[in-house]
């Protein structure tokens, strides 16, 4: 983590591992440079994406944690 700005996690998460990058990020001092995977499409993502997306954007804000969010077009 002292050699980039950002990381981007892998859109097949769950509460579990969010609770581990959350806790690896805030001892790091970086749980803003860390940007959860959701897929709107629904691939595997927490809560099933789609129009269910804001489900895992909460979990992922309750975690000071930030989001990428692949194919927000979907909605659209």
């Amino acid at each position: 983590m002292d050699t980039v700005d950002y990381f981007f996690t892998d859109y097949h998460w769950n509460l579990q591992t969010l609770e581990t990058t959350a806790a690896l990020s805030e001892s790091l001092g970086r749980s803003t440079d860390i940007f959860v995977g959701n897929d709107v499409f629904g691939r595997g993502t927490f809560g099933g994406g789609m129009f269910n997306t804001d489900i895992a954007v909460r979990k992922i804000n309750n975690y000071n944690l930030s989001t990428a969010i692949f194919a927000p077009g979907y909605v659209y």
